[in-house]
């Protein structure tokens, strides 16, 4: 059922960038993760897995966290490029499917 080409190299090259940035602005990754999927009018959820109550805990301090709005739009350009490749396609497995993001 695989039918796109992997995308390994360039999801690390931005995952790269994106710690970086995170880093560099003194964001947690999933701070950065959870405002991005907030500032998503379409997203009606978000789930998140937890294994301990200190793992929620962290998760909904990151939820509550408020980034920086210019942090996100600077992520979301350093994502462009990998979006761009990647297509509308959700699912890497699947050819037909619709990526959101």
């Amino acid at each position: 059922r695989h039918k796109d080409p992997g995308f390994e190299k360039e999801i690390f090259a931005f995952l790269d960038k994106f710690f970086a940035l995170c880093e560099e602005n003194g964001i947690q990754p999933t701070e950065a993760a959870m405002s991005f999927l907030k500032r998503r009018e379409n997203v009606q959820c978000i789930l998140v897995g937890a294994r301990s109550v200190d793992q929620l805990d962290r998760n909904i301090a990151a939820y509550e966290k408020d980034v920086p709005a210019g942090l996100m739009d600077q992520i979301e350009t350093e994502s462009d490029a990998l979006k761009e490749i990647m297509g509308e396609n959700a699912d890497m497995w699947i050819g037909d499917g619709g990526r959101f993001y």
